[in-house]
């Protein structure tokens, strides 16, 4: 499922302002999990488990579907990175 991002209470204007926030300041970030069975992670992204993923639309998952990607960490779990 796609799932919503959002950088404080506001989605991001842009992939390229994702890619900064998770950058610089991914304790801002938030996974809006839309899964009704319960599989995907949903939480502030860096609480994401080692073995999970985010797949996102942007800016609004629901309305505007602009853009999309992933979020996960890196090889050696030291960073978080959009794809």
């Amino acid at each position: 499922m796609t799932q919503g991002i959002k950088i404080g209470s506001e989605f991001p204007k842009s992939k390229k302002a994702l890619k900064e926030a998770v950058a610089n300041e991914p304790e801002r970030v938030f996974a809006i999990a839309t899964s009704m069975f319960g599989d995907e992670f949903g939480g502030y992204i860096t609480h994401l488990p080692f073995d999970k993923q985010v797949v996102f639309a942007g800016p609004d998952f629901q309305f505007n579907r602009k853009w999309y990607g992933t979020i996960k960490w890196n090889a050696t779990h030291t960073k978080l990175v959009v794809e």
